[in-house]
């Protein structure tokens, strides 16, 4: 019995709590009375018609989605607009339609496209993420430490940090970076060895890099980290 505008945004807020709750059908139900009084025709048009690409994504219709994002990707509302872009990269890439590097490709544009708050913070994060799910991992590595410096009092930025080395000693530890050549593997270590852990997990990353490095008869750099650890890193018997 609200009149508007009132009706249409406390619907808006009543949708996005729904969905934070993974309540679908109440957002549906929502969604059905925004509808029935127009309200997605009327000035909130954009925030309405996001609203709707997430209740049928939360409810299975992804192709209905879709096609709703991207209607919105060349809306006038800026907002809704990256919005829309954002979670349509997401949906065909959970969907299967592109790439982890298809979408890094996609999240670089979109990165320019809203500036200098948590959802700036959002995008820069989830770029890094890609990034790296796509192997592209000194991209990873800068886009992680470039959003580290746009929010550097962020709570975020800590995780972000830590999400680094996560990245960083998992690439290394788990198989030797194999899927790069040996010259690749010290190359990215070299340009971010900051982020090598303290520990055992630090000294078994450097162990492998040079193992890698006497396969192809660089001993002289295999030979350096060696020194490097046993100069820094090792103590007693280890040492």
């Amino acid at each position: 019995a609200y009149p508007e505008p009132f009706f249409t945004r406390m619907a808006l807020t009543a949708i996005d709590s729904a969905l934070a709750e993974g309540d679908g059908e109440t957002a549906a139900q929502w969604m059905d009375r925004l509808v029935r009084k127009g309200a997605h025709e009327g000035p909130l048009a954009a925030h309405v018609q996001y609203r709707r690409g997430r209740v049928q994504d939360v409810q299975g219709d992804t192709d209905r989605a879709e096609k709703t994002f991207a209607e919105l990707t060349v809306s006038r509302d800026r907002l809704h607009r990256t919005l829309a872009t954002r979670d349509l990269i997401e949906l065909r890439l959970r969907t299967g339609k592109i790439t982890p590097q298809e979408a890094a490709e996609e999240f670089e544009k979109l990165r320019f496209a809203w500036r200098g708050d948590a959802l700036e913070l959002a995008i820069q994060r989830r770029l890094g993420e890609l990034h790296a799910e796509a192997k592209n991992y000194a991209q990873a590595f800068d886009t992680m430490r470039r959003t580290i410096s746009l929010f550097p009092g962020d709570p975020q930025a800590r995780e972000i940090a830590d999400r680094m080395t996560e990245i960083f000693t998992t690439l290394f530890v788990t198989d030797g970076a194999a899927h790069l050549s040996p010259l690749e593997a010290l190359s990215l270590y070299e340009q971010y060895r900051e982020l090598t852990p303290p520990g055992e997990a630090g000294d078994l990353i450097i162990r492998r890099l040079a193992e890698r490095l006497v396969e192809i008869d660089l001993l002289d750099r295999a030979a350096e980290l060696l020194d490097q650890q046993v100069q820094f890193r090792l103590t007693g018997e280890e040492k």
